[in-house]
């Protein structure tokens, strides 16, 4: 005899009802574990007049135990500590039930063991008494010689296959610690503990990604994980920068005025307001204010240049002294030098010349992006207003399509 049967999938839960003789119907729920709603049935069909013949559900013959016995679909996402909850529509004799309701570990086609607990008197709990193993296919079987109390027993047993998913069990917090004026970026996976006990990575979409690292402190971001319930939890604490007493390398040690402007770029409100000044006194033009940053944050670090000083200026044969920068360090005792290996913080730069002989532009190189690679570096300058910041990466020993490239530095030697 073939029977329809309809299969109903609602969050967590499916609900499946079959009509055998005597009005005697099984009902068979997910026990959702932890959960207000685990007892509520959604759905139910009568399907007991109805025939099947799309698969889903059958009924044969078991040549072992020679019972008729319908078998649903496999059951998927099964938590490993799942209750099954059994409903019948007809008181159900206590004693029936032994040897009558049994969970079956397809792999070695064995009983585990169970509770059985009656809720009421039509309602049974089929409880594992140790946890499914994750990757296993498991049935729960219930045989028709269960009796209700007035002796009626089921038209067909029941077979419900069933497995665990390995899902994420938990994504444990990151912690992140870097240091002020550090580039940073969010991760784009995260890596999950899983059912099983294993761990696999997976793609995170954060909340906010916007973080600036000039300025200390903890900070927490949020972000998701596909069928992962819980937010994502990225904890990032900003070490504060703590000034260098000393800055050299194998030929050159800094001078203290080199150090001193070092020191004070590394702070973010002390580059606004130098970047300010610069402004004032290219009289309220932000634009084409590199020398008058420059020049600046070198008067605030020691340097006694005059407030007149706006052009890059040339190294030679220079016929604005009193306007120009290179002519003013070069007057002072700055060297020059083209040995980008020799670059130390604090070393003010300049890009290649333009038709008149002048470079383009100026900064204060901070620190290489990469370690022995000469292409990019943090600097500091005027520019901010084009990466929010006046702390920001630059290409040195490459030019690009809006960038110059470096030409020299000067450095004052000790």
């Amino acid at each position: 005899m073939i029977h329809k049967f309809k299969n109903f999938l609602v969050l967590l839960s499916i609900v499946f009802c079959i009509q055998f003789v005597f009005n005697y119907n099984v009902h068979a729920y997910n026990n959702l574990n932890n959960s207000e709603n685990a007892n509520e049935r959604i759905v139910s069909e009568d399907i007991s007049k109805k025939d099947i013949n799309n698969g889903n559900l059958v009924s044969r013959l078991n040549e072992d135990e020679e019972e008729d016995f319908c078998i649903f679909p496999i059951k998927s996402g099964v938590e490993n500590n799942k209750s099954w909850k059994v409903h019948f529509n007809k008181p159900v004799r206590e004693s029936s039930l032994y040897d009558n309701v049994k969970i079956i570990d397809k792999s070695n086609s064995e009983e585990i063991k169970i509770k059985l607990s009656l809720e009421n008197d039509r309602i049974l709990i089929v409880s594992p008494l140790e946890n499914y193993d994750y990757g296993k296919i498991y049935c729960l079987t219930i045989s028709k010689f269960v009796r209700s109390k007035d002796d009626t027993i089921l038209n067909n047993s029941v077979k419900m296959d069933f497995q665990l998913d390995n899902i994420i069990k938990d994504i444990p917090t990151a912690e992140v610690t870097i240091n002020q004026e550090d580039e940073f970026k969010f991760p784009s996976t995260v890596s999950a503990l899983m059912s099983d006990g294993s761990n696999k990575d997976f793609k995170v979409t954060w909340d906010n990604c916007n973080v600036c690292t000039s300025f200390p402190g903890n900070y927490t971001f949020y972000g998701n994980v596909k069928n992962y319930k819980n937010k994502v939890v990225l904890n990032l604490k900003i070490n504060p920068f703590v000034n260098v007493e000393k800055i050299s390398n194998n030929k050159i040690v800094q001078s203290k005025e080199q150090t001193n402007l070092y020191n004070y770029l590394m702070n973010h409100n002390n580059r606004e307001s130098v970047l300010k000044r610069a402004i004032q006194l290219h009289d309220g033009d932000p634009s084409n204010t590199c020398v008058y940053f420059a020049s600046e944050a070198l008067r605030r670090s020691g340097v006694n240049l005059p407030n007149s000083v706006c052009n890059t200026g040339k190294l030679n044969n220079e016929t604005i002294k009193n306007y120009s920068l290179s002519y003013q360090l070069k007057s002072r005792g700055w060297c020059v030098s083209k040995d980008l290996s020799q670059l130390l913080p604090g070393d003010i730069c300049f890009t290649t010349c333009d038709s008149g002989g002048r470079p383009t532009h100026v900064y204060t190189f901070m620190k290489w992006v990469k370690k022995d690679d000469y292409s990019y570096a943090y600097i500091c300058d005027n520019q901010g207003y084009e990466y929010n910041n006046s702390y920001h990466k630059r290409n040195i020993k490459i030019a690009t399509s809006s960038k110059d490239a470096f030409n020299y530095f000067m450095y004052k030697p000790c």
